[in-house]
């Protein structure tokens, strides 16, 4: 099922017509300063001190050998290898602007490890989810207007200031690069969401937006998760404020005129999805769960301290008893969609019910 290799990270990202491809069901790149900056200075030690290699991690993706194109779907290891690419982007334009001394060819960087040569939409090897993607072209492109409130462009120049500020040279620098090695498992599975999930542990490790958008793509791969995640989910995220659990505790009192318990709510979600896939419902569900989520918007905008109907929600929802949240919550998402009950009529009904 698994072929096992070690190699040089630059190797395993060699070849003109490669694409790295990051899965949309995987988390943002979410790297911090922090995290380079140890990486970086890693890289600088290791040269000074003449070590032969330094083993940076595990890459586990997916490979079609017969597949028409050459695409490497990244399983784990994605934070690696985009926090590599934006080093090599960041020295490849320290070199081309003339900040370093000129001990390594730009072209020659971006030729063998930044460029898909087949792809005239895409130039970059490396393709990133939505927001990330956007980042990382307008960093590529030269394009400002790219380079704000984003880890992409915060960690790229800070590369560019760590590059400046460097005891070693560029050539030196590309020399440590070309030593981190990684261990590469070549899977063989035709659902990577499957195979995602399996890897982190059902979930262990990742925040709980992550679980439960990597559990409904599972089931959204045959109408294509891309579409999806741009048209649906990144804006539910928006939204809720990435309150996830809350959202769909809501969500399923409404569905399933029931509160599920907290320790609960995957699972009951996840019978959900599958239930409204063998009603042929799945694609009317989420663009539900997206006028949902509208709705949990509202609530959550209320003033604290007040009486009003959001936080009559909130406080009833509370509890896990709460045998009547499930009809209060249909009569108000009703009201909210439909607009058959009075706003002070709806709070009049709930007062009265607390």
């Amino acid at each position: 099922m698994m072929s096992f290799k070690q190699l040089p990270l630059l190797e395993f990202m060699k070849g003109k017509d490669k694409r790295v491809i990051i899965p949309s069901f995987h988390r943002r790149y979410v790297w911090d300063e922090e995290q380079c900056k140890r990486l970086f200075d890693d890289i600088v030690s290791m040269v000074q001190q003449g070590t032969d290699a330094h083993f940076l991690g595990t890459v586990e993706y997916l490979y079609d050998r017969h597949a028409s194109n050459n695409d490497y779907k990244i399983i784990d290891g994605n934070q690696r290898i985009t926090t590599i690419t934006l080093l090599l982007l960041a020295m490849s334009h320290e070199e081309e602007e003339g900040h370093n001394s000129r001990s390594v060819n730009a072209f020659q960087i971006s030729d063998s490890y930044l460029i898909a040569n087949y792809n005239a939409n895409n130039k970059l090897k490396l393709c990133l989810n939505d927001g990330d993607d956007v980042a990382l072209q307008a960093i590529y492109s030269r394009k400002r207007s790219g380079l704000k409130n984003s880890n992409i462009s915060d960690n790229y120049l800070f590369f560019r200031e760590e590059i400046r500020r460097a005891p070693i040279d560029l050539a030196r620098l590309l020399g440590g690069l070309k030593k981190l090695n990684i261990f590469t498992i070549r899977l063989k599975n035709d659902n990577p969401e499957f195979l995602f999930e399996d890897i982190k542990g059902n979930g262990y490790g990742l925040t709980e937006a992550e679980k439960f958008r990597n559990l409904l793509f599972k089931y959204l791969e045959s109408v294509g998760t891309r579409e999806y995640h741009k048209t649906y989910w990144n804006k539910i995220e928006v939204l809720t404020q990435k309150r996830i659990s809350d959202y769909i505790r809501y969500y399923l009192a409404y569905k399933k005129r029931l509160v599920p318990k907290r320790y609960d709510i995957y699972a009951t979600f996840k019978d959900f999805i599958i239930q409204s896939l063998r009603d042929d419902k799945l694609e009317k569900m989420i663009s539900e769960l997206l006028q949902f989520a509208r709705f949990f918007k509202d609530i959550n905008e209320q003033k604290p301290n007040s009486t009003n109907i959001g936080n009559t929600l909130k406080e009833m929802s509370a509890s896990d008893n709460a045998v009547e949240f499930p009809f209060l919550i249909e009569v108000f998402y009703d009201s909210y969609t439909e607009k058959i009950v009075h706003k002070d009529k709806l709070q009049e009904i709930l007062e009265a019910a607390d």
